[in-house]
């Protein structure tokens, strides 16, 4: 039977505790970060069908279900709009790191938010080996590379996908030169070359984590607002003209109160109004840039609910 529920959307968006992951009190300061580009009507696609080529992951953090809809009404506008999986779980409990790892590798290696280096295989630098493209977008990414596995103002290593994968000269090497500051990814987007495995990492003045005074609001409406801007960024570009890029819009972990239920916001021209009862989790996620990487699906991937299959959604056949 199609997993796929079409209907009134059941809409829940669920984040966690800010000291789930260490969070700091006190305001963060303003810093620069990518433009915000006018907020559009997402051009409908030039082809339809077109199998999903390309993902953009992009991780809220440390709010629940309830926060984000009553305090985020873009994000939850985008979810009713396309789709949405309410019963979507962070598998790896808390705090927050282990739940990106988690994502990355189909198994928790990790238990604590230290940024560590961790020698398995990930989805990231597998993506690469198989000839694909990988890039990890971060928003306000020290420019120093040896600055970048350490707390830089309101940019979190933690919070960056490929930070704990650097064991090989060759992992480093590609964490170098592949996780990127966000403000790339306007150029990226007008060129049509998105990579096929990507993230888009918020820093904690946009992921919901802090509350930054210089830019005011709250810390939920100012995430609201930013990734949205991101969101219809992405829209604007050749990627998603094609019916290629597929956009998830998701947290790390809830905010204790719960399940560990968590956002998952699914953007794509193929959607629309979709809720779907199928439980996804972060591992279903991995599995999902695993297919599209043309890699075989790590750990848990393999065994966790089909993302693509829970939204009908036409991906690449599976490798391994």
């Amino acid at each position: 039977m199609n997993p796929v529920a079409r209907g009134a959307l059941a809409l829940a968006l669920p984040l966690v505790l800010l000291s789930a992951c260490g969070s700091d009190p006190t305001p963060l300061p303003q810093h620069p970060t990518v433009p915000a580009p006018p907020v559009t009507t997402a051009p409908a696609p030039a082809v339809t069908g077109a199998a999903v080529d390309k993902v953009m992951v992009i991780v809220l953090e440390n709010h629940s279900a309830g926060q984000i809809k009553s305090g985020a009404p873009r994000l939850t506008a985008l979810a009713t709009q396309y789709g949405t999986a309410p019963k979507a779980l962070a598998p790896c409990g808390h705090p927050s790191q282990p739940n990106y790892v988690c994502l990355s590798t189909g198994g928790k290696y990790l238990s604590t938010n230290d940024v560590t280096t961790l020698k398995r295989p990930d989805v990231w630098n597998n993506t690469l080996s198989a000839g694909r493209t990988m890039k990890v977008y971060a928003d306000n990414l020290p420019s120093a590379v040896e600055d970048r596995r350490q707390n830089v103002g309101a940019y979190a290593p933690r919070h960056v996908f490929t930070v704990p994968f650097v064991a090989t000269a060759a992992k480093a090497a590609n964490f170098a030169q592949y996780t990127v500051d966000a403000r790339s990814l306007a150029a990226d987007v007008a060129a049509g070359d998105l990579p096929n495995v990507g993230a888009l990492i918020p820093d904690n003045c946009h992921n919901a984590h802090d509350r930054c005074d210089a830019e005011g609001s709250t810390q939920i409406k100012q995430a609201d607002d930013w990734i949205a801007d991101q969101v219809a960024l992405l829209q604007d570009g050749p990627d998603w003209a094609s019916g290629h890029l597929l956009i998830v819009v998701t947290a790390d972990e809830d905010n204790l109160l719960g399940a560990n239920d968590i956002p998952m916001v699914v953007i794509h021209p193929s959607l629309s109004h979709v809720s779907t009862d199928v439980p996804v989790t972060l591992y279903s996620l991995g599995g999902l840039l695993a297919d599209v990487g043309h890699t075989p699906r790590l750990g848990k991937q393999r065994t966790e609910p089909d993302f693509a299959g829970a939204f009908g959604l036409p991906t690449p056949a599976r490798a391994g």
